[in-house]
């Protein structure tokens, strides 16, 4: 095993443990360095830093301070055994895999837990349940870091998380936040979504999720909303790893998805993006289901489970965002199948929804694919890949351009005091623009006048 230790002080005392070791036995350039003593270990953090070219900052709370060493070269985080010896302080961690160290004096595995035969099985095996619940963090660290690795998680492990995963919202919510969006990032989460979804821990995480097992669904849906919704995950976590599995052509799309890092918030929203669908249910004189206002209520219901879990504004109103407009990319093939879809809807959709057009499309073609053989998904995904490169060549370059006119111009010309009325009238030759009815600053000033001339007096 090669781990680099010139920047490590040689001693009996000093020990490399943890993840990193993981990650070097599997080959994968470690992040960081996780360091642990027995002795003092800002003495330890400050040899590094001398050795390394760092600098020490001192972090955490008193009795339990953490002292990162960051460089051009490395970072490392330095804590004292959390017991008395490096025994008993791998012996109280979480999983096998991460229960083994090397001595910076010897460069000797110590792996008292066998965690290097589970490496090599591909087996995520707790210490002990009791280890689990000191820290109830750990039990949704198994599914994350089984995603992560692409690891099985051991029988006695999972019997664990069923009976007690509950505990893991007396976590932090940015703990759970930070492991969720860490899960959400594999690209194989999907082969881990269902049991995850089907322990008790779920429910605690996201309120409402259990209420959507056996919440049946109208004659459009072959399954009821809680396997739709994994069938709708595992579908977008395709496409997001190739489009074109889902036979979505133009190869440009994730050059154009909103940010790499929404991508993981995009499966977070596929996971609840019904969730409100059990709150609004009703049945007609006729016996057909309706889910009426679900994406409004889902999207509320959405929001206040990002905020209880500390997740950004910003990933809270993009999770919203998403599952507040998910049905309209369906209106709109709706509007496409039945002739009668213009031009000036596909615009207004992408003005709504930019920078996140792209995104609703993937997760519309993924929640299509989720409705089983009865469903037209060839026939939608077809239309998503015509408006992803309408949006392409079409809408962006033009909300993108220069403007024809500017505010203080409209004021110039048409004698109009600073009122919210110029916003309404930049948005509305922004519209015109995109259904190509203006081409030039004459044509904008021509539509402006009759669009003044026609405006209800306020």
């Amino acid at each position: 095993m090669q781990i680099n230790i010139n920047f490590m002080p040689r001693s009996k005392n000093l020990f490399i443990v943890g993840g990193t070791v993981r990650d070097i036995l599997l080959n994968r350039p470690p992040r960081d360095y996780d360091i642990v003593t027995t002795d003092d270990p800002m003495d330890a953090a400050t040899q590094i830093a001398a050795l390394s070219g760092g600098r020490v900052i001192k972090l955490g709370k008193p009795g339990m301070h953490l002292y990162r060493v960051t460089s051009g070269r490395i970072e490392c985080d330095v804590t004292a055994a959390g017991k008395e010896s490096i025994i008993s302080d791998l012996m109280a961690r979480d999983f096998t895999v991460n229960a083994m160290a090397v001595s910076t004096a010897g460069g000797d595995l110590i792996d008292p837990a066998n965690g290097r035969r589970d490496l090599e099985k591909k087996v995520i095996r707790m210490i002990s349940g009791k280890n689990l619940t000191a820290d109830p963090i750990r039990f949704l660290r198994a599914w994350r870091l089984a995603a992560e690795l692409e690891f099985s998680i051991s029988p006695e492990t999972l019997e664990a998380i069923r009976a007690d995963g509950h505990m893991v919202v007396r976590s932090a919510g940015e703990r759970i936040r930070d492991e969720l969006i860490k899960f959400f990032a594999a690209p194989v989460s999907a082969d881990y979504i269902a049991d995850f979804a089907g322990a008790r821990m779920i429910s605690a995480i996201f309120p409402g999720i259990n209420d959507l097992k056996e919440c049946i669904q109208n004659a459009y849906h072959d399954f009821d909303v809680f396997h739709h919704t994994l069938k709708t995950y595992a579908g977008l976590e395709a496409i997001l790893n190739r489009p074109a599995s889902a036979d979505l052509s133009d190869k440009r799309i994730m050059d154009f998805f909103s940010a790499p890092a929404n991508r993981p918030l995009l499966k977070c929203a596929a996971l609840l993006h019904d969730i409100g669908k059990p709150a609004v249910r009703t049945t007609d004189d006729t016996g057909r289901v309706h889910f009426y206002g679900h994406e409004k209520v889902g999207a509320n219901m959405a929001g206040n489970i990002c905020r209880n879990l500390r997740f950004s504004n910003h990933q809270t109103h993009y999770v919203k965002t998403i599952i507040g407009h998910h049905l309209r990319p369906l209106f709109l093939f709706t509007a496409h199948q039945k002739c009668r879809l213009g031009q000036k809807a596909v615009s207004r959709f992408f003005m709504q929804t930019s920078p996140h057009s792209i995104d609703l499309l993937l997760l519309a073609a993924a929640d299509a694919m989720g409705k089983g053989a009865g469903s037209d998904s060839g026939g939608f995904t077809k239309f998503a890949d015509i408006l992803i490169t309408d949006y392409i060549d079409g809408f962006l370059p033009i909300v993108t351009a220069p403007s024809l006119i500017s505010g203080h111009d409209i004021m110039s010309e048409f004698g109009l005091p600073p009122s919210p009325l110029i916003g309404e009238i930049m948005h509305y030759i922004k519209e015109q623009r995109l259904i190509s009815t203006i081409r030039n600053r004459e044509d904008a000033l021509g539509r402006i006048k009759n669009f003044l001339k026609h405006r209800s007096p306020s």
